[in-house]
């Protein structure tokens, strides 16, 4: 079903603006992701790390902070753009949780 409505909007979509919105989304998931990672690592540092980030904190700082620069770059100079793709984002999000509560009745 994804990969059809996925196809559907890639065919009548002009391709410079499906790679801003995956650029938007991508920008957006490093955010969050790195974001998480540090506040994951000042509130739990007891948990294991198999994977150590070279120059912490400071390279995830200001890889952090030039998303966030890239992303309201996008804001500003293709604010339609970037509330389309951030409004799909935010859709999805209680769908995920509809979805999750499902599986896990279909479960028990």
């Amino acid at each position: 079903m994804c990969s059809v409505v996925g196809g559907v909007c890639a065919a009548f979509t002009p391709l410079s603006v499906l790679t801003n919105l995956v650029s938007i989304g991508t920008l957006l998931s490093f955010v969050i992701v790195r974001g998480a990672v540090l506040v994951l690592r000042r509130r739990r540092p007891d948990l294991e790390r198999p994977y150590r980030t070279w120059g912490y904190p400071v390279v995830p700082a200001l890889f952090l902070l030039g998303s966030v620069f890239l992303l309201g770059n996008y804001l500003v100079s293709q604010p339609l753009t970037f509330s389309v793709d951030v409004g799909l984002i935010a859709v999805g999000i209680p769908v995920y949780y509809v979805w999750r509560h499902f599986q896990t009745v279909k479960s028990a």
